[in-house]
């Protein structure tokens, strides 16, 4: 991790344009506006100023920006109507997807939360990349069930592009959410990661050592559809009421995360009141470069871990760590050590590990590696999922969808599968076969012919085991 001082707002720029927010209309007041710049011949022009399709005074569109290949996403956090136009909650926010075709940025699709409420700040920040867009709301009350009400705690929705419509895929809040903790105040995707900041947050990464506004961010990593929380930073010199989380930015290997109140520069002296900071997290000097890991079921009775590295420094050993929460329940894992084994503290060649889960759990499980250094300094490997157990369908996503669904079939042998597809009156629409493999597999269904309403999924495997899971098309 390095640290870095300095301090400031940020934009968004990817390849050859780079969109600038502007909060304050010219003929409704701070309805806002964006404009998109083109770097032609080593210079950036402006080429468009866009607008959101239903400006109002104070909609405070452009709060926000990001922009990734022919995408860029603008949230408007102070707007009120849902996507439709209706339903007026004041301050409930959105955001909006715009398209370049033919050169021209044009307003694709409006976005909105599916449990949105008045004053959630929806919008608060926003980033895209790819076919995913995340969304934070830094001022939402409830989990990601929509339950356990928490004043302020706040969350983030991530979005995905599907055969052209962006649908909300999943709502992400902290682990440890608390009150006014302001999770979503800044957000960042790039790939499989994302980051949320929550710049008002107590706690250190392990949960304790109470620091009042000292900050903290998470990192997410989409795992089989499913975005999950995999690890919580902060600052290694947090103080009171430094904001770390007030602003993020990732792009795998790497992380910042900026605490713009932070007093002392990179080496922990030269105190400046409020001069502002950032955290540089990632493989700034890679005590292990890890080649491969694995987790693999073995004869339905045992979890196979292997990896190997190709060069290791102060390395002690590998923690490795087992997560049997359904992550689809809550999006976030809880992972507990149930082994270690021995690093080789300095080499430059090829070292080979294997470790046995001889007591697994039955059904969906995640495993990951904690490499820990003589200095108690420690990096995560990636997530791997495995499935022990009973024929069945694992998760259905996006729920309700659109275009297509996904699906992820858990089996412990695969093989030839029957899959049915019936409406709510038990009518069957679609009969055919699939191909799965042994673990988990995952499908895509084409259901752009179907009618809004509810519908079940019903596989049938060769030994006649059934499994079946309703979702709904809207």
């Amino acid at each position: 991790m390095t640290k870095a001082g300095g301090g400031g707002k940020t934009v968004s720029v990817a390849r050859i344009s780079i969109t600038v927010y502007y909060s304050s209309g010219t003929k409704l007041t701070d309805a806002g506006a964006a404009y998109i710049f083109e770097r032609v011949a080593g210079v950036w022009t402006q080429t468009q100023k866009i607008v959101a399709s239903d400006r109002a005074a104070s909609d405070n569109f452009g709060y926000s920006v990001s922009i990734s290949g022919n995408y860029a996403v603008v949230s408007a956090n102070m707007e009120d109507e849902d996507a439709a136009g209706g339903n007026t909650a004041n301050a409930a926010g959105s955001a909006y997807i715009f398209e370049r075709v033919a050169g021209v940025w044009t307003q694709a699709q409006k976005l909105v939360a599916s449990d949105r409420a008045a004053s959630d700040n929806f919008g608060r920040s926003v980033s895209i990349s790819g076919d995913y867009a995340i969304v934070g709301a830094e001022l939402e009350d409830e989990d990601a069930a929509g339950s356990n009400t928490i004043l302020s705690s706040g969350s983030a929705y991530i979005f995905e592009r599907v055969a052209g419509v962006w649908t909300q895929a999943q709502k992400i809040v902290a682990s440890d959410r608390a009150t006014i903790d302001f999770f979503g105040v800044s957000v960042s995707i790039s790939g499989n990661f994302a980051i949320a900041g929550a710049f008002r947050d107590d706690e250190d990464a392990s949960g304790g050592n109470t620091k009042d506004a000292a900050g903290s961010s998470y990192i997410f990593e989409r795992v089989a559809g499913v975005w999950t929380q995999v690890q919580k930073i902060d600052a290694f010199d947090r103080d009171f009421s430094d904001e770390f989380g007030f602003s993020v930015g990732i792009s795998p290997p790497y992380a910042i995360v900026g605490a713009w109140l932070q007093d002392y520069d990179a080496s922990g002296g030269a105190s400046i009141s409020n001069g502002g900071a950032a955290y540089v997290f990632g493989d700034v000097v890679t005590p292990v470069e890890l080649l491969y890991f694995n987790a693999i079921p073995e004869n339905n009775s045992l979890i196979k871990c292997e990896w190997s590295t190709a060069t290791e420094i102060n390395n002690d050993y590998f923690a490795v760590e087992r997560s049997m929460e359904e992550a689809g329940s809550s999006g976030i894992l809880q992972f507990e050590q149930i082994g270690m084994v021995q690093g080789s503290g300095n080499s430059n060649v090829t070292k080979n590990y294997v470790f046995y889960d001889e007591h697994p759990y039955k059904g969906l499980s995640y495993y990951r590696l904690r490499q820990v250094d003589y200095n108690g300094q420690y990096e995560y490997s990636p997530v791997r999922m495995v499935y022990i157990g009973a024929f069945e369908i694992i998760s259905i996503y996006p729920n309700p969808g659109s275009e297509y669904i996904h699906y992820a079939i858990g089996s412990e042998t695969g093989g030839e599968i029957a899959l049915k597809l019936y409406d709510v009156m038990g009518r069957e629409i679609l009969n055919k076969t699939e191909m799965t493999e042994a673990g988990i597999t995952q499908k895509k269904l084409n259901t752009s012919a179907l009618s809004s309403g509810t519908y079940v999924l019903k596989i049938i495997n060769g030994k006649k085991e059934k499994a079946q899971k309703q979702f709904a098309i809207k």
